[in-house]
């Protein structure tokens, strides 16, 4: 019998059964999990029959060990446990092992105690996913009260466990098994606490008694407030967020008004979508929230908007019952991590009663959720909110068990809780005063000087005329209010009361429950306290002994609502008590007895509350790595000045920012409360480093994120604001804009700087020139101290205003008396949520909105934020794009209107004409049914306000501003004598165009080659160009630099936020000349510096990324490579020129259209205009690929055995297409479908769709329906498929054949009518499916169709301004004309044939003639041996041989790149050039040159490695460049080859420089194999065998076809890179790569460092289980060396960034190498780092490969460690590692270069590489070297071992070597034993592969 409830345990008992994973892949991690099994069980009760315990090891089976009842001792449980073995197996079926358990273990027959009410608990160790479900067993575990744990490693799922445990929380994650013991605490902490929910069970046994429950507790009434995250990241979420709140919802009892329900919307703000006070019934809150749409918007700013709930929502007013001790829930969904800070706001509605939930997904910041959720288990996490209703039974669950526990305080009945802080202007003119006093039996003798205290106190205030109110409060046991703020309006009054006050006696003394009362009941709005108003709260304390209660809650409870307490006790009191009760020491008096309390000079000293009091003081200081050595100097000015101001909470608040490249918060204005806590945080302080100083991006990050209320600024309260700048150098951003900013919001900037700070920088961001201060050193600071503080204490809010003019408005601007009008008005009305809201916007040439209607829900909050409205200026008064702007943005539901509730007005106040027409927007306006009044003043124009005004009575005018007053009335009577109808949500402006969204970085030359009047040319241009096309509506974000040998970043795309003030920063640019540009420096800058998430870029978000880069020369270094790295990255490059440097251009150009060269200004200004109908209008990217086939049977994968896996593998590709050239760097929308014609001629069709992985399990399912063909009618079908489908897409069919299954001639006619084949009948190299990575070719063929498409083609030809003509038939060649009307679309598809059968190729494409040969270009070396006993018939026919090849091919004649080129010479141990590449003979010259050579007569030996180095370093020296050229080299051997070293490093060269080499011997050798060439033994002229090899030469080696290499061709040489794709190298080998973070690696080398590794990484396959595998790769990265190692010889000399263990997948790697390894900025040490990096990270993983490599990259000078890192190298290569160095950048000498020669290993002109530029890593050389590195050290690593030692006797001295040979006897023993071990296994690999492939050549 089963009845839901918590069961009624017995919590001394315990059944534990344990799951353990043993599946084949937790082999290594077993005994860890064997030993915590064995932890768990010592601290069980086992001996006295409380606990019982069972295990279960499990993989494709479950097994189990022994059951619940097996065992009765803890001694015997142990024993088996030690002896558990390893069960082996796969797969991992964890969904069958849990339902064994439920049906087989957790039984009353095998021990269970479940029916007796015995907790069931399970705990699970799962080491991987499961290949079954979970989900069922899970849920049934559940339903049978089991409490399951789920334990996994990294390898597991997290979102599995979640489902496999009880809770969540109840789910543990270890990096591997071996890590358990890190959280054993934390499990038995879990464990431990644990309450037992289960299943109530009826048991059946006689005897069993029946089980207890407690009735679940239900509260009656809830305050539930959701909170959306409305950002722009969760636009794909946010309808599954909606769906979650309709749930949660409709399990609420709201039409009983048990429960009331709020959704608050936020992103940059928040929005109110309705209050808990809105709605009363469930329908209507589910019908709203139904209809809610997306806000959108960023930043996202969680902390503002919990801020807003505390003051906005959970208040009586918005409907909260909060007062009446209804629970307040609060649900936030948030998709993200907070922009500003969440501490404090979550802190108030913690403080406030409110109990949060916070839900997130993975981009949300686990942390951030954890502050801001009531408790750490409140908070939930989902991969996605599409997975919210996986949580949503856990979301009830949670809030049920919290509800039951959570106990509200109800207030006194009748009294209103005020929920805000004061969000007006403090008013230091006024003050509520509240008297505490002890009337308990303790204080009878003293009572009379208490109340005579009171009576002085109160005789300084100023009551009579309403600006002090007083209430008196008297308390024991129970606090009795003797009257409160608006009981007494006069001193007379209060004065009579106070000396009739009789003491009120009792016990105990309860100062905490008094304290509490006082804010529940007399700092209220309905007591009289006007804290709302911003009246400042007093509260004086008279206590004479200790309280018997905490006062702690209650006193902070105070101090959050901003009361001012002081303290007066008696000897008798707890002057620690009396300490937590005030923030600030000096608000605590001690006196022996209360007839000594304090005279009037005191008790004016006590009351005294000066606005002078009150300051918020920022330090924003330098925290670069320049200034380090100062930091102390600032950090100690910082200390002292703090000490001089009266530091608290109430008076002078600190904060404290670090900044550099980025700003670093140090703590918040509300961090601390007393200034010893500030001091204590001060003296913490340390440099953050960092080498750019960012002063205008952390002037603006102060100004958004610590001059914020939910920061604990008090700016909204008229506090005055200060930021002190100490800055060491000048800025590498601009600083106008945001120091501009700052004193706009009235904060007064202070900047102190050293000798290297830029003084016009310094003026430019103080407030005034007086409030700058300069030292030649930091050490200097003491000097100006003084006069800070001065600054500080001297300047009020007014006096900072003062200093703003722009901020002040004239007399003829009438700001002041438009906001005072204003604020008149507002004071009439009754603002509420409910009944009056109002909205503030202010334009200009542009409009931006003040508040929104739902920013504030009271009158205070309005007003105050009307106080602070300031002129924004501008140019000109547009007041229709003001009025669209106020349609779309604010009278809108999401902004706040109430559509069915209210009416709406809109009040148009203004002084001018506006310069745009509006005829039209009265119509409009009312037809939305809104209600428009036109107040104007000064030069408005009458004509215009009766345009838009809703009737001419609606129009109301004055003189000039000042005379608004007067009109007051009659606009009072016209805004409440009108209403209206319902208008729509949503307006829709269809004839507006497109808004624009983009972000565009303008990159500048600022040389001399463009020269200062050119320059202040192309500002202007840029300026119109902007000024033109950048309208209110479009969302655009504008960045600007410019450039010569360095960069100067102007502003970034983040930087400014609307078009005036980008262009006011664009027309404070200056020239600053310099004689070079490195345009390639300044693309890669700005590719790493602008177009980067932190700096604006919104790339993430399909953004259209625009680069417009001006320059007027040629640059000095290689800026080809960096725009195709920018371009590659998504970025669309408009290049414009000012001279004649077009070549330079279409470099740098992303196609023709974007690149102009301008020789007038006439012309670039035209240019302007051409822009700006072009440079936005991008379309997408839209394709639709059918992918069709035809096989002849039945049984299609019977039939063609790669079918299956390569079309998997086409669609999955396809269908992720990358950012392409035609959309700008988006994604291209890409559908698939599929065709294929059966035997019928009935097409058989699978719908077009974006989910590869449903299509090829319906093409799987036509397996057995075969045959299908391919004919005429196929094509037909084709055809037909696509004229249903839409017009303006790319269409391509992909088609996979066995043969035409008609005649060719008529399929030949079919597709020159209807198709033009993508790579079919045109191309003498057809695809086939036996090609490797036949998908990735499919991938390049759809990026070239797409390229040549047309879906978004670029503009046409650009002629002189023009008005648009008629779309016309192509003319003669004439002036350009305007750009034509966009053609019809096509509908063209294109056709790839991909063969199934290799005989496709000879039936289908025979007629179209032999190939030529070689296929590609080719350059062909021979070289003939000319050894001592080389007789002359051997040397005739070695050139014979050369001869029958040199006539056989095409030789080129030309400089088009075809046919091959030869060069030849003749070698014994030296080398003779007979024929060069570049000599560039024709045939007939060239057979000649070969038909004369003769034998030489010589003694000299032959040496086969001088010959091969040679070729490799000379001959090949000069050769022609292009993609597709080959190398090839010939070697005739007239004798026997010798295997040394000196040949295998040979090879390496010829391999290393992509040369395919080929060794023809004159007799057949024994000769081991590898992969580097081939050799092949040459038989005698005119022998059957002789014509057999030459075929062999030719068709595998001159004339190779690398994409269908001839069958013949068991050796297949290395081939061309490509571009857009590369092999991965399958070798077992692990990869350590050592970075040189030094001062001599530039941030750009780094860059690149990183960039090239992640390059050689993605060609490898890396391990999928890196701790037990030992096959495929691992990878290490390390940097070296730590500042802290350097400087004082501590800690570690590498900071690894990647173990070999941490990751399973080369793209994870790549992805923490570039995402999350930034630079170390440390110093150097190369030899200790290798020493560390061989000990620490390869020694201690776990199996290690045989192959290991260390890979250096070395910036700086080692010649002087040269003995060191000689010695060091050599002993790791002792150890069995390949070492490989990268030199890179010009700090490298000669001397630098040999040293590192001499480390790396043989040969060291291979793997040492020496980069002059950052460019060379893009070399084709060097990528290649990093594509193939894997392969060279394979095939180098079986010799590395016995050649080190002959590397290592010649390396050193005799002495030394005795010395080395001392020290690693051990090392050599242990390395012969793995060499023999390692020879052995090569051995009986050779023999199988010698069998397969004779004939190939491994070269020792």
């Amino acid at each position: 019998q089963l009845d839901p409830g918590p069961l009624i345990h017995h919590p001394s008992r315990r059944d534990v059964v344990f799951l353990l994973d043993g599946s084949d892949g937790t082999r290594s991690g077993f005994p860890a999990m064997r030993d915590f099994v064995q932890r768990v069980v010592e601290t069980l009760s086992v001996d006295d029959n409380k606990d019982r315990v069972s295990v279960v090891q499990y993989s494709r089976d479950p097994a189990v060990q022994f059951y619940l009842n097996t065992y009765t001792t803890k001694g015997e449980i142990l024993d088996i446990v030690k002896r558990l073995r390893h069960k082996g197996g796969r797969p991992l079926n964890t969904g069958a092992a849990l339902q064994y358990l439920r049906d087989n273990v957790f039984t009353p027959s095998v021990g269970s105690r479940r029916p007796e009410g015995v907790p069931q608990l399970l705990i699970v160790l799962s080491g991987g996913r499961s290949f079954d479900s979970v989900d069922a067993p899970a849920s049934a575990l559940r339903d049978l009260g089991v409490i399951t744990y789920a334990i996994g490693t990294r390898a597991s799922d997290s979102r599995e466990l979640q489902k496999i445990a009880h809770e969540p929380r109840y789910a543990l994650s270890v990096s591997e098994f071996t890590n358990l013991p890190d959280v054993q605490e934390q499990f038995s902490s879990v464990m431990s606490k644990v309450v037992v929910s289960t299943t109530h069970m009826t048991p059946t046994g006689p005897g069993k008694k029946m089980i207890d429950f407690k009735a679940e507790r239900h509260p009656s009434r809830r305050d539930v407030v959701f909170l959306l995250d409305g950002s722009d990241g969760t636009r794909s979420g946010f309808p599954a967020m909606r769906d979650f709140v309709q749930r949660v919802v409709e399990t609420l009892s709201v039409d009983d008004n048990k429960d009331r329900v709020s959704v608050v919307q936020y992103s940059r703000d928040p929005a109110v979508q309705f209050y808990l006070n809105t709605y009363k019934t469930k329908g209507e809150i589910l019908d709203i929230v139904r209809g809610l749409r997306h806000k959108g918007g960023r930043p996202l700013n969680t902390g503002a908007a919990l801020q807003h709930l505390r003051d906005n929502v959970f208040t009586a007013s918005a409907g909260s019952r909060r007062q009446e001790g209804v629970p307040q829930l609060l649900i936030v969904l948030s998709g993200g991590r907070s922009f500003d800070s969440v501490d404090a706001p979550a802190s108030a509605l913690k403080h406030l009663g409110v109990i949060t939930y916070a839900i997130g997904s993975r981009a949300s910041d686990s942390s951030e959720l954890q502050k801001i959720a009531h408790e750490s288990s409140n908070v939930i996490s989902v991969s996605e909110f599409t997975d919210l209703p996986e949580i949503q039974e856990q979301f009830f669950v949670m809030s049920r068990v919290l509800m039951n526990t959570t106990h509200m305080t109800p207030t006194r009945p009748g009294k209103k809780m005020i929920d805000s802080k004061g969000q007006t202007e403090h008013d230091p003119s006024r003050r509520d005063v509240v008297f505490l006093l002890d009337g308990s039996d303790g204080t009878r003798s003293g009572f009379p000087a208490m109340r005579d205290f009171v009576q002085r106190v109160v005789e300084t205030l100023s009551v009579d005329d309403n600006k002090d109110r007083v209430s008196v409060v008297q308390y024991s046991r129970n606090p009795a209010v003797q009257f409160y703020f608006n009981t007494y309006a006069t001193k007379g009054e209060i004065l009579d009361t106070v000396r009739g006050l009789r003491h009120k006696g009792g016990r105990p003394l309860n100062t905490g429950a008094a304290l509490q009362h006082l804010k529940d009941n007399v700092f209220t709005a309905s007591a009289g306290s006007r804290r709302q108003e911003g009246v400042p709260q007093l509260l004086i304390v008279l206590s004479g002994g200790r309280s018997s209660d905490s006062v702690t809650s209650p006193a902070s409870a105070l101090k959050d609502l901003g009361v001012i307490t002081y303290a007066i006790g008696s000897r008798f009191s707890d002057r620690r008590e009396l300490q937590k009760l005030i923030r600030e020491p000096s608000h605590v008096l001690s006196v022996s007895e209360f007839t000594d309390l304090p005279n009037d000079n005191l008790i004016n000293t006590l009351t005294e509350l000066s606005d002078d009091d009150f300051k918020d003081v920022v330090f924003l200081v330098d925290g670069t790595t320049a200034v380090r050595s100062e930091f102390p100097s600032i950090r100690e000015m910082i200390r002292r000045v703090v000490d001089k101001l009266d530091v608290g909470l109430d008076k002078v608040r600190v904060s404290v920012v670090q900044y550099s490249d980025d700003a670093k918060l140090e703590f918040l204005l509300n961090e601390f409360s007393t200034k010893d806590e500030v001091r204590q945080a001060v003296t913490k302080l340390r440099s953050k480093g960092g080498s750019r100083l960012n002063t205008g991006y952390a002037l603006e990050w102060v100004s958004r994120n610590i001059y914020q209320r939910s920061a604990g600024s008090r700016i909204e309260e008229g506090v005055p604001q200060f930021l002190i700048l100490v800055t060491g150098g000048k800025s590498t951003d601009d600083v106008s804009g945001p120091a501009h900013q700052l004193k706009t919001n009235l904060i007064a900037p202070i900047a102190v700087g050293s000798r290297n700070a830029d003084p016009n920088e310094l003026r430019q961001i103080s407030l005034t020139p007086e409030l700058v201060y300069t030292v030649n050193s930091f050490q200097q600071l003491p000097s100006v101290e003084q006069q800070l503080i001065a600054s500080v204490n001297t300047m009020t809010t007014d006096k900072i205003s003062e200093y703003i003019p722009s901020i002040v408005p004239s007399s003829s601007s009438g700001i002041a008396h438009i906001r005072d009008f204003i604020i008149s008005i507002v004071q009439q009305l009754d603002v509420q949520p409910d009944q009056v809201r109002v909205a503030l916007v202010q334009y200009a040439d542009r409009a931006t909105t003040e508040f929104s209607l739902n920013s504030h829900n009271n009158k205070p909050a309005v007003l105050s934020a009307i106080k602070r409205l300031r002129q924004m200026g501008g140019r000109s008064s547009d007041l229709a794009e003001a009025i669209d702007y106020v349609m779309r943005n604010e009278l809108k539901a999401s902004a706040g209107v109430r559509v069915a509730e209210a009416s709406q007005h809109l009040v148009v106040l203004t002084g001018g004409r506006s310069s745009s027409d509006v005829s039209h927007l009265g119509r409009f306006l009312k037809d939305s049914q809104v209600n428009c009044i036109g107040i104007g003043a000064d030069a408005a124009d009458t004509r215009q306000l009766n345009q838009i005004a809703t009737s001419p009575d609606d129009v109301l005018q004055v003189q000039t501003f000042p005379g608004l007053p007067g009109i007051q009335d009659r606009f009072i009577a016209r805004l409440s004598g009108t209403s209206t109808d319902e208008i729509p949500t949503d307006i829709d402006f269809p004839s507006l165009p497109k808004a624009k969204v983009a972000d565009i970085v303008f990159l500048m030359d600022g040389s001399i080659n463009l020269g200062k009047d050119n320059f202040k040319v192309v500002i202007e241009f840029i300026y119109n160009l902007i000024d033109l096309f950048y309208t209110p509506r479009d969302n655009l974000q504008i960045a600007l630099a410019h450039y010569a040998t360095d960069v100067t970043d102007v502003f970034y795309l983040n930087t400014y936020k609307n078009k005036d003030d980008i262009l006011s920063a664009i027309e404070r640019t200056e020239y600053k000349g310099g004689r070079r540009i490195n345009t390639g420096a300044a693309i890669r800058h700005v590719q790493e510096n602008h177009f980067k998430k932190a700096r604006g870029s919104r790339k993430d978000e399909g953004v259209p990324q625009v680069l417009m880069i001006v320059t007027g020369g040629r640059s000095a270094d290689d800026s080809k490579t960096a725009a195709l790295g920018l371009k590659a990255s998504g970025v669309r490059i408009y290049a414009v020129g000012v001279g004649d440097i077009e070549n330079e251009l279409e470099n740098l150009g992303s196609e023709s259209s974007t690149v102009h060269s301008n020789y007038s200004e006439t012309d670039l200004y035209s240019y302007c205009h051409y822009l700006h109908t072009t440079m936005l209008c991008v379309t997408a990217c839209s394709v639709e690929v059918l992918v069709g086939f035809d096989v002849s049977s039945q049984n299609i994968f019977t039939a063609q055995t790669n079918l299956q896996s390569k079309m998997g593998a086409i669609l999955q590709r396809i269908s992720k297409m990358g950012s392409i050239s035609c959309s700008s760097g988006q994604i291209p929308s890409v559908l698939v479908g599929m065709l294929a014609m059966d035997s019928a001629s009935e097409p058989v069709q699978l719908d077009f769709t974006d989910n590869a992985d449903e299509l090829f399990e319906a093409f799987r399912a036509l397996r057995s329906r075969g045959p299908y063909v391919l004919n005429t009618k196929t094509i037909a079908a084709y055809t037909d498929r696509f004229k249903s489908r839409q017009d303006n897409v790319v269409k391509v069919v992909i088609h996979l054949t066995d043969g035409l299954d008609a005649p060719y001639a008529e399929m030949k006619r079919r597709e020159a009518v209807l198709l033009e084949f993508g790579r079919g009948f045109r191309y003498t190299r057809p695809l086939r499916i036996n090609i490797m990575d036949l998908d990735y070719e499919l991938m390049e063929e759809l990026v070239i169709i797409l390229g040549k498409s047309g879906v978004a083609g670029p503009p046409g030809e650009r002629g002189n301004p023009g008005r648009r003509g008629p779309k016309g038939a192509k003319g003669q060649a004439g002036d350009r004309g305007a750009m034509g009307i966009r053609g019809d679309p096509v509908s063209t598809f294109y056709l790839t044939l991909i063969h199934t059968t290799q005989s496709m190729q000879s039936s289908m494409f025979a007629q179209l003639g032999q190939q030529e040969c070689p296929l590609y270009p080719t350059e062909l070396a021979f070289a003939l041996d000319a050894s001592e006993g080389v007789a002359r018939p051997a040397f005739n026919n070695m050139r014979n041989t050369v001869l029958r090849l040199v006539n056989d091919i095409t030789i080129a004649e030309s400089n088009c790149p075809r046919g091959a080129r030869v060069a030849l010479t003749l070698y014994n141990n030296e080398v003779t050039t007979e024929i060069r590449f570049a000599d560039a003979l024709k045939k007939r010259a060239l057979v000649q040159r070969i038909e004369g050579l003769q034998t030489l007569q010589t003694r000299k030996q032959r040496s086969l490695e001088t010959a091969m180095n040679f070729v490799a370093q000379n001959t090949f020296k000069r050769v022609r460049s292009g993609f597709l050229m080959r190398k090839v080299a010939i070697f005739f051997v007239n004798g026997e080859v010798k295997e040394t070293q000196s040949i295998s490093a040979a090879a390496l060269r010829l391999y290393d420089a992509g040369i395919a080499s080929v060794f023809l011997l004159n007799r057949d050798q024994q000769i081991n194999n590898t992969a580097l060439a081939q050799v092949i033994v040459l038989p005698s002229n005119g022998t059957a065998q002789y014509n057999s090899v030459i075929q062999k030469i030719m068709n595998c080696h001159v004339c190779l076809d690398v994409c269908s290499p001839d069958q013949m061709c068991d050796y297949v040489p290395r081939s061309f890179s490509r571009d857009r794709r590369s092999f991965t190298s399958d070798v077992d080998i692990d990869m350590g790569f050592i970075m040189d973070s030094s001062e001599s690696t530039y941030p750009t080398v780094f860059t690149e460092i990183k960039r090239y590794i992640a390059h050689i990484v993605e060609n490898l396959e890396v391990s999928s289980n890196p701790t037990s595998s030992v096959h495929h790769a691992r990878v290490a990265v390390v940097q070296q060396a730590p500042y802290e190692f350097v400087r004082n010889n501590t800690g570690s000399p590498i900071r690894v960034n990647i173990g070999l263990t941490e990751h399973r997948s080369a793209q994870s790697i790549i992805n923490f190498l570039q995402e999350k390894t930034p630079q170390l900025e440390g110093g150097w040490a190369l030899a200790a780092a290798i020493e560390q990096t061989v000990e620490q990270v390869f020694e201690r993983a776990p199996v290690q490969r045989n192959r290991k490599v260390l890979m250096l990259f070395v910036t700086g000078g080692v010649e002087k460690e040269e003995e060191r890192l000689v010695r060091v190298a050599t002993e790791a290569k002792c150890k069995g590692y390949f070492l490989v160095i990268l030199g890179v950048g010009d700090k490298l000498s000669a001397g630098d270069a040999r040293v590192l020669s001499r480390m790396v290993s043989e040969p060291s002109d291979v793997f040492f590489k020496r980069l002059d530029k950052i460019s060379h890593f893009y070399d084709k050389h060097i990528q290649t070297f990093g594509h193939l590195l894997p392969k060279y050290i394979s095939s180098k690593s079986h010799i590395q071992i016995k050649s080190v030692y002959f590397m290592l006797f010649i390396s050193f001295t005799p002495f030394q070597l005795f010395l080395l040979l001392q020290t690693s006897v051990f090392e050599f023993t242990k390395y012969r034993f793995i060499h023999r071990a390692h020879q052995k296994h090569h051995e009986n690999h050779q023999a199988v592969h010698q069998r397969k492939h004779k004939g190939k050549i491994l070269v020792h």
